[in-house]
């Protein structure tokens, strides 16, 4: 960690947020070397580097998730990723390979830059979806069958996403198109 960091940390008084993410840090880079001692010779700089970006690209203010939502997120997550994943490999293994490859227009509800990075993240993850850009108030999403409720299931993770954080999304009518080249 730099100086002026460190001096940062001091000043606002977040030592305990540096220990947690140093822990946090060498428990990542313990499962990674599989717990080799010959590995922490390099974790002895990594540790520090991760924890030192974490703290100057991290968001101002400590995130606070809630553990109901953050469960109803995780379990739509797994329901969705094996639903898309298995309606994905259907998709390749058919003789005809039904696709309808379209880049939709999503109007984002969030306005948490975090959120909405981790709604991009989590579309992203999710089988025969990607998200190709965040603009304004927009989210581009690319997806292999745009004849499937595309901005529905978003909007619905959107609101989970939003729950997690503890944001209450406006209920406005979901309006979504094709995406402008």
């Amino acid at each position: 960690m730099d100086a002026h960091t460190t001096d940062e940390v001091r000043r606002q008084g977040r030592i305990g947020p540096v220990v947690r993410r140093v822990a946090f840090f060498s428990g990542v880079w313990w499962l990674l070397v599989g717990g080799s001692p010959s590995g922490w010779l390099f974790g002895l700089v990594a540790i520090p580097g991760a924890t030192a970006a974490s703290i100057r690209l991290g968001p101002s203010t400590p995130l606070r998730l809630r553990p109901g939502p953050f469960v109803a997120y995780l379990a739509s997550f797994l329901v969705e990723s094996l639903r898309s994943g298995w309606d994905v490999a259907r998709r390749a293994f058919h003789p005809r390979l039904p696709l309808a490859p379209e880049f939709v227009d999503y109007p984002l509800r969030l306005a948490d830059p975090t959120s909405r990075v981790l709604l991009a993240a989590t579309i992203t993850m999710l089988p025969g979806t990607i998200s190709a850009e965040i603009h304004a108030d927009r989210l581009v999403i690319h997806a292999i069958d745009a004849t499937r409720p595309i901005a529905k299931n978003v909007r619905a993770m959107e609101t989970r996403i939003g729950a997690l954080f503890g944001i209450r999304l406006p209920a406005n009518a979901l309006q979504t198109g094709p995406a402008e080249s």
